[in-house]
C-alpha cells in the first residue's frame, strides 16, 4: 500500500466504522481565519479513548499503519493522535498533516485534496496519505488537502508518528 501512497499521493482504503457521533464529548473549539472547527482528540493506548466506536477506529488505524509502515518505532503509540472532527458551516485552510502518514475517514462532503495542483474533492471512505514527515523520509511531497462546508460535517483522523520523535503536536501561536 505505501507504494500507491507515493505513486499517487493517496490512497483509499475499503473500510467502514459506525460513526461515533454520540461519543464527541469534552470537544475543543477553535474558531479564527485558519479553522473553525470542534474537535475531540486523544493518543492512543495513552488515555481512554471516548466510546466503543472510537477505540474501534485507534485500533484498526494503529493496525493499519503496523502493517504499511512494518516498523517498531511505532508499537508505542505515544505520537499518534486520533481525533473525531465537527464542522458547523466550518473550515481548515489549506495544510499539510505533521505526522507520517495521516488516515481519515470521510462520509460528508466537503474534504479536498490537492491533486496536481487542482483541488479535488474526495468522495467516501477512508484516505490515506503522507504527512511532513513522511514526506521527508520518502522524499515525497505532502498531500496539501483542507475542508469547507456549508452544513454540518464530521470526519475521523489519526496520524502517526515514530516514537523517537519529540511530541509532534503543539499547534503553533499564530495557527490557535
Amino acid at each position: 500500500m505505501i507504494d500507491k501512497i507515493l505513486d499517487k499521493g493517496y490512497c483509499k482504503v475499503d473500510y467502514e466504522i459506525d460513526f461515533p457521533y454520540d461519543e464527541f464529548k469534552n470537544k475543543i473549539f477553535h474558531n479564527n481565519e485558519y479553522w473553525n472547527v470542534e474537535m475531540y482528540d486523544w493518543t492512543p493506548s495513552a488515555v481512554a479513548a471516548p466510546g466503543p466506536n472510537c477505540l474501534k477506529w485507534c485500533l484498526d488505524m494503529f493496525n493499519m499503519n503496523m502493517e504499511i509502515l512494518d516498523d517498531p518505532l511505532y508499537k508505542d503509540t505515544r505520537n499518534c493522535k486520533a481525533s473525531i472532527l465537527k464542522y458547523n458551516k466550518g473550515y481548515i485552510r489549506e495544510h499539510t498533516d505533521r505526522g507520517m502518514l495521516s488516515f481519515l475517514y470521510n462520509i460528508y462532503p466537503g474534504m479536498y485534496l490537492k491533486i496536481n495542483e487542482q483541488w479535488e474533492e474526495l468522495d467516501y471512505g477512508l484516505f490515506i496519505w503522507l504527512g511532513d514527515i513522511g514526506a521527508k523520509q520518502f522524499n515525497k511531497p505532502a498531500m496539501e488537502h483542507k475542508v469547507e462546508c456549508k452544513n454540518s460535517r464530521w470526519s475521523l483522523n489519526y496520524f502517526s508518528v515514530p516514537s523517537n520523535i519529540d511530541y509532534p503536536w503543539i499547534i503553533p501561536e499564530n495557527n490557535e
